[in-house]
């Protein structure tokens, strides 16, 4: 090999890339090569809609999760409560103690998201997810898993973090207590950082670091502006591809808006601009070997892929449609058109699932 082929070898663009590979290994701290190998690990919390709301009275009352979704992104923040849940053994229990009501989050990667909601019936497939570390500098915290003498221990400002943790072997007698696949954050309202936050009562989904990044600095006509010009690091969460079409739409109708706070002016902004996922779509991908769909970080971002759903998918359609098909065959049937043309249609939709029916008979 002569010298002019080394060189230009050397200093290939493949070269450089393996050059650039191996010197950004080298400067990697071990905190960065763990986060790098381990899956389990996320830079994102996810706060999931429950099926039922509890009062204080002990009422349960059921809400569909896209219509709690929509007040929650209609009024621009999560409400904190003492998250109250039914026991295994039917009782009623607030699981959030001391003076302070809080926010709960879970921790879990997004390719998690959809096995917990198969397995656990308490959560809809709904949320807003946050950045950790924005959530981190607004006050939230992961929680406090441990027993009573644990609890007596905090102070009364961090009472709210604690999560009694009651472990027992298996084929012992009793129900354990044992919430940490939840990988539980817990934050209480701080809405004192900003003065436009002061009359927010919950917990802003455009967090103060968010809005510091997203909101732009102008001047026109000696006024300083300011303008939401770069997508926000919050994004909407819902459970099938047709819903977030429906949600998309309902997000443009927010722009149109004229609200009077000054927080919601800049959210419903930012609003526009956030990335949707639906986990039916997750669910897809990583089936298909798109491991990047794994994580909310890994994703594509918003500026190219708003909405991560398909705008239409045809085995999906065709899947729903076969539940509709028996119907629409026994009306054929009763209204009296020939078994001849209805008969293939099923056989081919609907699995063979013929109905039995007696056709009516035609009048000469």
């Amino acid at each position: 090999m002569s010298k002019m082929s080394a060189f230009c070898r050397l200093k290939s663009p493949s070269s450089k890339r393996l050059e650039s590979k191996v010197s950004r290994a080298n400067r990697m701290s071990d905190w960065e090569r763990i986060r790098e190998a381990r899956s389990d690990l996320t830079d994102y919390v996810i706060h999931l809609t429950r099926n039922f709301v509890i009062d204080d009275a002990g009422q349960t009352t059921h809400e569909n999760g896209m219509a709690r979704l929509k007040q929650i992104l209609k009024c621009g923040y999560l409400k904190p409560s003492g998250a109250r849940r039914i026991t295994y053994q039917g009782n009623s229990t607030w699981t959030i103690r001391g003076k302070h009501k809080a926010v709960c989050f879970t921790e879990q990667p997004l390719e998690q998201i959809p096995i917990t909601l198969s397995k656990c019936s308490a959560y809809t497939g709904y949320g807003i997810a946050l950045n950790k570390v924005d959530l981190f500098r607004y006050g939230g915290r992961p929680v406090i898993y441990g027993d009573k003498e644990c609890f007596y221990r905090l102070s009364e400002d961090d009472e709210y973090l604690w999560v009694q943790y009651r472990p027992i072997h298996s084929g012992e007698d009793g129900y354990p207590n044992d919430f940490t696949f939840e990988r539980e954050w817990r934050s209480r309202v701080f809405n004192n950082q900003m003065s436009m936050l002061q009359n927010l009562v919950g917990l802003p989904i455009l967090l103060p670091d968010d809005l510091k990044r997203v909101r732009v600095r102008a001047v026109r006509n000696g006024k300083v502006l300011y303008r939401i010009r770069l997508n926000p690091l919050f994004r909407v969460i819902v459970r099938r591809d047709t819903e977030a079409i429906r949600i998309s739409e309902f997000i443009k109708k927010l722009g149109t808006i004229s609200p009077e706070s000054t927080y919601l002016k800049y959210y419903y902004r930012a609003l526009q601009k956030a990335q949707i996922i639906s986990l039916e779509e997750v669910e897809r991908k990583i089936e298909d070997g798109k491991w990047e769909y794994c994580h909310i970080e890994c994703l594509p971002s918003p500026k190219e892929k708003r909405i991560l759903a398909p705008k239409f998918n045809f085995c999906t359609f065709t899947r729903r449609l076969r539940a509709y098909v028996p119907g629409v065959v026994l009306l054929f049937a009763s209204l009296g058109h020939s078994a001849r043309v209805t008969k293939p249609f099923v056989a081919r939709f609907a699995g063979g699932a013929w109905p039995a029916c007696r056709r009516r008979k035609r009048r000469l």
